[in-house]
């Protein structure tokens, strides 16, 4: 089996994906209620929705800066459909860190405002199932037929190289709970 740079990190990203998700779909933007003892349910919605930006944003920039140029190389029509996701994606990210900020700001409109939130959260989700589907499958083809494992591995080796020891624990953190266990030992080392 090929070394494949995206499906781990994809792994915790889905999950994180799925699990604000079903948070801000339950969450009363009203204020009306409170869930798993939070003394403010929608702080907390807002704050998992922002570190799910965060982990996205992140993600998205390693790839821009490291794996991008090596598709754009190998296999540029690839490589420009994925741009434009990344593209595409990062408005959608904007548009949910407004629709956050409004919400955080108070006021009467919070009901419909959460409605909103879990509408394009929705969105984020499709569109970046459809997205990473799109590079494990047609990324890693055109990774493979031009570069072996040990060449994939130093890849990923320049991504992990700007990470800061704080940062890549909670990657680790996110990452780990999502692997079968021969790739979490993989991940430990």
């Amino acid at each position: 089996m090929r070394f494949d740079p995206y499906s781990r990190v994809h792994k915790g990203l889905r999950t994180l994906l799925f699990d604000t998700a079903a948070l801000v779909a339950r969450t009363d933007f009203s204020g009306g209620e409170t869930h798993f003892g939070a003394s403010d349910p929608v702080g907390c919605t807002l704050d998992a929705v922002r570190v799910l930006l965060g982990f996205l944003r992140e993600h998205g920039e390693h790839e821009d800066r490291v794996v991008m140029p090596e598709l754009r190389r190998l296999g540029p029509e690839v490589c420009s459909r994925l741009a434009e996701e990344h593209a595409a994606l990062e408005e959608l990210h904007h548009l949910i860190e407004v629709l956050v900020a409004r919400i955080d700001a108070g006021g009467a409109e919070r009901a419909a405002l959460g409605r909103e939130l879990d509408a394009a959260l929705t969105r984020l989700v499709v569109r970046h199932l459809e997205h990473m589907e799109r590079e494990e499958a047609e990324g890693n083809s055109v990774l493979w037929a031009a570069l072996d494992d040990g060449e994939l591995e130093v890849l990923l080796g320049r991504i992990l190289a700007t990470i800061g020891p704080e940062r890549m624990q909670q990657w680790r953190t996110l990452i780990a709970p999502t692997l079968a266990a021969r790739e979490r030992q993989a991940l430990a080392r």
